[in-house]
Parts: C-alpha cells; structure tokens; sequence
C-alpha cells in the first residue's frame, strides 16, 4: 500500500493548493458571518429600559410620588421577580424584601390592618391578562394572608438594600438594543432569526457550494480517486 503524506498546511500539488485556498476563502466567510456579525451588534448596542424600569425610576428618585407612581414601583418589582430562573438567588431575595417594603412602608405605612384584598386592590390590578400573572408572582414571594409576617419582611428591607436596589433592577429591566434586535423576519427578531436559522443554512449552503466547487476542480487538474 502507498504511504501518502499530505499536510493540509503545506499543500506539494496544484490540486492541494486549490483544495487549500477554496477551504480557506470558506472558512473565513464562516468566521466573518458568526462572529462579525456579533462584533457588529457590539458596536451597535445602545442600552434600552424597558417601561417599567422607566416607571420605576420615577418613583424612586420621587420623594413626593404620587399613589399611582408607587404602585407602579411595586410592579416593576414584580416585573424583575417575574423573571425568576434569570434572577439571582441573592437578588430575589433583595426583591422580595423590596416588594413588601414597597407594599406596606410605601404604599400602607406598615398598617396590619390591611388585608390581603386591599394591599392588591392599591395595585389596580384586575383579574384577568397580565394584572393576574402580577397578583400570582405577589403572592408566591410574600405571605400576604400573614400580614405580620410580609411586614416583618418589609422592614428587613435595610438601608444597604435600597442602596442596591437601583442597580438590581437596571441590571434585569434594562437591554442592548440596535436596528437588528428592534427589525422583525419572519415573526422574529432578526438578531434572534440570524443566529438560530440564518448561520445553519448558511453552513449548509457552503458544505454543497463546497462539494460543487471541488468536483469542478477534480476536472480541472485531472485528479482522479482510485480506490486500492
């Protein structure tokens, strides 16, 4: 049997060499398609806050909000909590002791009397689409049928933790944003619709352009595989 020794590096024959440069020119397209276009959405992210960072930061720096700015702060709140698997153990925690202080110092001055009813009826929240996802979250984090043991909660929420809180809530409610994140394709976000979709049929395309390419240049330098 002959001992063929090939080296992909340092290609001996025209065919080699041609076999080398084509899977070069691919191998660069690939890596410019993957990773320039990441570099591209660096160079074009501009953060963004969603609403309800907007609305929280209105009530925070607000030492006279109105009612229906806290309220609003005690559902951007909610809004992080309703993240949950991307949230931070240590970070749900903070939340969850801002959302009682939220609800009972700021919104109830840390009234026991108010019942469970009243302290979601502040919220205007009503029983159906996204008012009752809200109430749900409310009351997974906080016992709010035990109204001494919430306000307990609410006043663990210490001066260090409000300190931290700001940063918290950027942290989750705030997003790169460009032209590619904010342009749809086919129902999705193009960024998302690239990525998933684009760069696999891409790779599909150039595994056939490929195999085209190398039969043509099988004729052209008269290479023939001969089995042994």
């Amino acid at each position: 049997m002959a001992d063929y020794k090939v080296n992909f590096f340092k290609p001996a024959t025209d065919m080699a060499k041609a076999n080398n440069k084509l899977i070069t020119k691919l191998l660069l397209l690939w890596i410019v398609a993957v990773f320039g276009f990441q570099f591209l959405m660096m160079g074009l992210n501009k953060p963004t806050p969603e609403k309800a960072f907007i609305s929280f930061e209105a009530a925070w720096q607000n030492q006279n909000a109105t009612k229906e700015e806290k309220a609003n702060l005690t559902k951007a709140i909610v809004s992080v909590l309703g993240k949950n698997v991307a949230v931070k153990d240590n970070h749900k925690e903070l939340l969850t002791k801002a959302l009682g202080w939220s609800l009972y110092e700021n919104l109830h001055e840390n009234s026991l009397a108010v019942s469970e009813k009243e302290l979601l009826a502040s919220l205007s929240l009503k029983k159906e689409g996204f008012d009752k996802l809200y109430s749900e979250i409310i009351s997974f984090y906080l016992p709010l049928d035990k109204s001494a043991k919430t306000l307990e909660i609410a006043k663990s929420f210490s001066k260090a933790d409000k300190e931290a809180l700001p940063e918290i809530m950027k942290l989750y409610l705030v997003h790169n944003q460009n032209v590619f994140t904010d342009a749809k394709i086919f129902g999705f976000p193009f960024h998302y619709w690239y990525t998933a979709q684009f760069l696999l049929i891409l790779f599909v395309g150039i595994c056939y352009f490929y195999a085209k390419k190398i039969d043509k240049l099988h004729e052209e330098y008269d290479f023939v595989e001969k089995d042994d």
